[in-house]
């Protein structure tokens, strides 16, 4: 008896690319894409198209990915903000202190020239660029896409770690050279702070809140350099 019903045939695709692979691969396509960009001197639009495509391309990669918004507000971020804010305005505080009292008592001489702003009509503009635009693009993809691929490769710890470096990096890009080492530690401080709230509003007001105080420092530089100098014992 010869069946006359036709034949099914089924296609069996390759075994898919294991979750903490694929999760390393986006990770590093975001970084390659961003440090591009920065390299570039292309505005903060590029860096968030240039994002956007990579999570384009992700949503065809595999079915399952990290939330790309991760600005949930909440009390315990907010709280969060305010205690790591306090503890580091505290150590700052005492280590001004203790620059000034040196250089007072000791009788050397400490230069310090603005690293930010050259003009003080400059700082409005810098305030929009660098508290708030910086803080919100530069946040949402280390923290917001890179660090939550990271952690489900690398898990949390490494990925606190590995984040932190590669925004110090990020930096060395955008300024064609290497950067202070105050941006590895704001960005193990940024990084920690989104693995403890799993938000993005703790790390992007930690951020902002730094920015601004470097934009203060440069301005008071600029238009109290007697101040200044009287402290530095210059």
């Amino acid at each position: 008896v010869i069946s006359t019903r036709p034949l099914r045939c089924r296609l069996h695709r390759s075994s898919d690319t294991p979750p903490r692979t694929a999760a390393a691969l986006l990770a590093a396509a975001f970084v390659t894409s961003n440090w591009v960009v920065a390299f570039a001197h292309a505005s903060y639009a590029w860096h968030v198209g240039a994002a956007l495509m990579v999570l384009l391309m992700e949503r065809f990669l595999r079915a399952s990915a990290p939330s790309p918004l991760g600005w949930i507000f909440s009390s315990a971020s907010l709280k969060h903000f305010c205690r790591v804010a306090a503890v580091s305005a505290a150590f700052v505080l005492i280590y001004i202190i203790g620059v000034v009292a040196t250089c007072r008592l000791s009788g050397h001489e400490l230069i310090v020239e603005p690293q930010n702003i050259r003009q003080p009509r400059e700082f409005l503009a810098w305030i929009c660029l660098m508290v708030v635009a910086a803080p919100l693009v530069e946040e949402w993809i280390y923290r917001g896409l890179i660090q939550p691929r990271l952690r489900e490769s690398l898990g949390a710890r490494w990925a606190i770690f590995v984040c932190g470096v590669l925004f110090w990096l990020y930096h060395w890009f955008a300024h064609h050279g290497v950067t202070a080492p105050h941006h590895l530690l704001a960005g193990w401080l940024f990084s920690w702070s989104w693995q403890r709230t799993g938000s993005l509003v703790a790390p992007t007001l930690l951020h902002a809140l730094l920015n601004l105080c470097l934009g203060l420092v440069d301005l008071l530089l600029l238009t109290q350099p007697r101040l200044v100098g009287w402290l530095l014992g210059s």
